[in-house]
């Protein structure tokens, strides 16, 4: 992109922040701030991130500009990959810029979906095989150097079998991308089968409600295929 170009789009952007007034010209601005709209779109529902925003912003914002397949979208504060994962489903480019290490590694495997579908379900199918006979639980002493607030939000079995998922994907045989695609299931599963009531923001555990545990390797399990459902629609959808 030429620098002339640069500048162009970027006087675009400033018109367009001057003629948007207080209240906001999008039909749903009150929920564009929000993370309450990926909850449940794929791919943007495999993290959910207090910080982040609606993807339909985004959309807006792609519509709003006519942007297409030469364009080019930068988004200088990533998070977990909004901006990127839109900008991938409407088939344009884009630079995402985070400095988080952990945030910057959801962005990323939720921005990689160019897996073999065949060999990726085989490799949920081996390993949820295997964690189908965990060792059994030993006693509480094998968990002293776990921190504390794990104790409030999950049983000790519970805490044992998510131990256990997770040395399992670490010796698990198979592609880095594959490998952070069952990284970001199990981290996505730790919410659903903690027994902590959780608020946005996030409130500590000892001061909120609790809420019924769920089976770790349960959870685990529909977490996996529910993701793998995600990519087979965005495969069909973006001709991958």
């Amino acid at each position: 992109m030429e620098i002339t170009e640069e500048f162009k789009q970027l006087e675009l952007l400033l018109e367009f922040n001057q003629s948007v007034s207080s209240e906001s010209t999008f039909s749903n601005s009150e929920r564009f701030g929000t993370f309450q709209d990926s909850m449940s779109a794929p791919i943007h529902r495999w993290f959910k991130y207090p910080a982040g925003f609606s993807y339909k912003l985004v959309e807006e914002l792609i519509s709003d500009f006519n942007l297409n397949s030469k364009s080019l979208v930068i988004d200088p504060f990533a998070g977990c990959g909004t901006t990127a994962v839109t900008a991938k489903q409407n088939g344009i480019n884009s630079i995402g810029i985070e400095a988080h290490p952990f945030v910057y590694w959801v962005a990323q495997a939720k921005c990689f979906w160019e897996y073999d579908m065949k060999k990726l379900r085989q490799s949920i199918t081996n390993l949820l095989a295997y964690l189908q006979s965990p060792p059994p639980f030993p006693g509480s002493d094998v968990l002293k150097n776990f921190p504390e607030l794990l104790g409030k939000c999950y049983s000790d079995e519970n805490l044992w079998v998510l131990k256990f998922i997770r040395d399992s994907i670490e010796s698990f045989v198979c592609t880095k991308e594959e490998k952070d695609f069952l990284k970001i299931a199990l981290t996505d599963s730790l919410r659903t089968a903690s027994k902590a009531g959780t608020g946005w923001p996030y409130i500590a555990p000892s001061k909120y409600h609790q809420k019924n545990e769920q089976p770790a390797l349960r959870v685990f399990g529909e977490t996996l295929w529910g993701m793998y459902k995600d990519l087979t629609i965005v495969q069909a959808n973006c001709h991958l």
